[in-house]
């Protein structure tokens, strides 16, 4: 029996290992008849007992033991059964099935089946699957990044090609070390998850080798960022504030706390990855406004807000730069650029351009102006290259938007007098251009509302006009038997007639002035520019206009007002300045250059160089042989010279 059964233990693993010589197997198993023979004589006598598989010597002992241990079972039933099933069934039965089988079987089967089935199967049908097919391994990472001991690092490691089974390593590197390892066995092609909580902060590499069945390997990896949650608790955030000294002045509380902050950073530890790749430190500010991982420039100024202890009623914050702009224009506590002055503790907004250079009229980005002049603003801004920072800008850059009117909010609640205004008589007639517009008892937002005027295009009598330290003017009217002041962006004036006021455009060190060359001594005059709708804006007052070097304002209609008359409407450039100056991505300082080279009064040509009277330097350059003019700065072609000598401007695309 045990001769049986190791000829055939030797045959599988033959089979397994794809050997060959089946010859051998065969001539082992060809006595296996003879031993089944002389088991299956002796098995009638075994037939009871429950051990058929124990070695020969118990078996020939077991005949004395059988009859006594079983004197009831064994007569009853094995004479009844036995003696005609077994010799009738197990010598018909074993030696017919035995020799037929074991012989006939095993040798056919094992030798025939195994080997015909394994040969055909392992090295034909799954070579077959992809025999050209290089072996190629991937690991795709399935979060943006993890939390040491919160959230884990997931990721799926893919096999193709080759020849299966595939045995895959992975392996977590961090800091130089492996953090973790785990081996798997893969029966075909296809993916297997990988999961490690991390316990560290950094990068972790997630990398993969796979071996297939021939040895051949592959290697892949990728690389996921792990955060750890360190967080500021409020007495830590207001230990920064402790030097801060607050007052009766609630501007310059803002900028004490605003100043405080300085130097402030968003944490690189404590992170989150949003859905477009981005890293969102944790802020003092986000967790205090309960945004932890928002942008929070906005949050910034709301905390500043906040601890300058100015109630939240007097001035309304958000989370996000266009809606505080929003609540403060709703408010009338916002100036655009260019038409009012900022001043300390004034929140200031911008328009940043797109990657196309585009602005959206929309506030991207907000801080606190610290001071302002002619020459520049200063700004503390949060969330400027992740960190709390002061800035200077030009007080015409084209990113400043506008400003939140501080001193409107806090005049609303009677916490500061308003300055005086600048009062004017008037007797003109206008017309409201807007559906429900208040009339209030002062020329101020804060002002009570007594009466509306519903409908657009109501004809007011204007009585006189009022312009506000801001800059901001209201106009004082009448309607039938009631009267108010009315915010002067509110009302059209009525249409008079053109008079022969004479206006002229005189280039300007940094743009261009406006000037209503006959002006009346003691006359008032004030200067409107028209909309895109075609309706005519206030732009300024008195007989002269200062306009930036800017497309915008140069393309602009303009005219002049006096108390009986008008000019026409005149363009501040000349006609052949008009499409150069519609290009886009003129800067400033292009253009008021090209402004300045437009007269021979402004430059002199010394060896082809044209230099600035005023300051000797050097802004140009003249090619004889084309008469182009090259901007030295930028290397744009910017005029052209005629004949005459005369300098005009060109269109990039025509000097080719």
């Amino acid at each position: 029996m045990k001769r049986k059964m190791t000829a055939i233990a030797l045959c599988a693993v033959l089979v397994m290992m794809n050997a060959q010589p089946v010859l051998a197997t065969e001539t082992e198993i060809t006595p296996a008849p003879t031993e089944v023979q002389s088991v299956v004589t002796e098995e009638p006598t075994e037939a009871p007992t429950e051990t058929p598989t124990e070695e020969p010597k118990q078996e020939s002992e077991e005949p004395t033991e059988a009859p006594t241990e079983n004197p009831t079972e064994t007569p009853t039933e094995n004479p009844t059964e036995n003696p005609t099933e077994t010799p009738t069934e197990n010598p018909t039965e074993t030696p017919t099935e035995n020799p037929t089988e074991t012989p006939t079987e095993t040798p056919t089967e094992t030798p025939t089946e195994t080997p015909t089935e394994n040969p055909t199967e392992t090295p034909t049908e799954t070579p077959t699957e992809t025999p050209n097919e290089a072996l190629k391994a991937y690991v795709g990472a399935t979060v943006r990044y993890g939390v040491v001991g919160q959230k884990a690092l997931e990721a799926q490691a893919a096999v193709a090609g080759g020849v299966a089974p595939y045995a895959v390593r992975v392996r977590v590197i961090a800091g130089g070390s492996v953090v973790f390892e785990e081996n798997k066995t893969l029966e075909s092609a296809g993916m297997a998850d990988v999961s490690y909580m991390p316990q560290a902060f950094g990068k972790h590499e997630i990398a993969m080798t796979v071996t297939d069945a021939r040895g051949n390997t592959a290697e892949a990896s990728t690389t996921l960022p792990v955060a750890v949650i360190e967080k500021e608790s409020k007495a830590e955030w207001e230990k920064s504030l402790y030097g801060v000294k607050l007052g009766d002045d609630w501007r310059e509380n803002i900028l004490a706390v605003a100043q405080s902050q300085l130097g402030y950073r968003e944490s690189e530890r404590n992170f989150i990855v949003d859905n477009s790749g981005k890293n969102k430190g944790y802020t003092r500010y986000g967790d205090w406004y309960g945004r932890e991982y928002q942008d929070w420039c906005a949050m910034f100024c709301a905390f500043v807000v906040e601890y300058a202890k100015i109630p939240g009623w007097v001035v309304a914050s958000s989370d996000t730069s266009e809606q505080w702009r929003n609540d403060l224009e709703y408010y009338g506590a916002y100036g655009r650029r260019g038409e009012y002055v900022p001043q300390p503790g004034d929140l200031i907004f911008f328009d940043r351009a797109d990657e196309n250079g585009k602005r959206d009229g929309r506030a991207e980005h907000i801080g606190v102006v610290e001071s302002a002049s002619d020459e520049k603003v200063v700004t503390i801004e949060g969330n400027v290259s992740r960190e709390v920072r002061r800035m200077e800008y030009k007080p015409d850059d084209r990113e400043i938007l506008g400003y939140g009117n501080l001193s409107v909010m806090l005049e609303r609640e009677g916490l500061v007098q308003p300055e005086e205004a600048t009062v004017e008589t008037l007797e003109a007639t206008g017309r409201t251009n807007t559906d429900k517009v208040n009339v209030r008892d002062r020329a101020s937002t804060a002002g009570k509302v007594l009466f509306m005027v519903e409908n657009a295009g109501t004809e007011l009598t204007i009585r006189g006009k009022t312009t506000r330290p801001d800059g901001e003017i209201w106009y004082e009217i009448a309607l039938n038997t009631e009267s108010g002041y009315i915010r002067a962006d509110l009302v059209t004036m009525e249409e008079k007639e053109a008079a022969p006021i004479a206006v002229e455009a005189e280039i300007a060190e940094n743009g261009v002035t406006l000037v209503c060359a006959q002006a009346a001594e003691g006359a008032s005059y004030r200067w409107e520019r028209m909309a895109a709708d075609g309706a005519w804006q206030p732009a300024g007052e008195g007989a002269m206009l200062s306009l930036p070097a800017e497309a915008d304002a140069l393309l602009a209609w303009y005219r002049c007002v006096s108390a009986d008359a008008a000019s026409e409407a005149i363009r501040p450039v000349r006609d052949e300045l008009v499409d150069w100056l519609a290009q886009s991505g003129l800067t400033s300082e292009v253009i008021a250059r090209a402004l300045n080279a437009s007269t021979l009064e402004a430059i002199t040509l010394e060896n082809n160089q044209l230099v600035y009277v005023r300051t000797g330097e050097v802004i140009a350059t003249l090619n004889p042989a084309t008469n182009y003019i090259t901007d030295v700065e930028t290397g744009l072609i910017v005029a052209m010279m005629d004949a005459s000598g005369s300098i005009l401007p060109v269109l990039p695309d025509s000097a080719q």
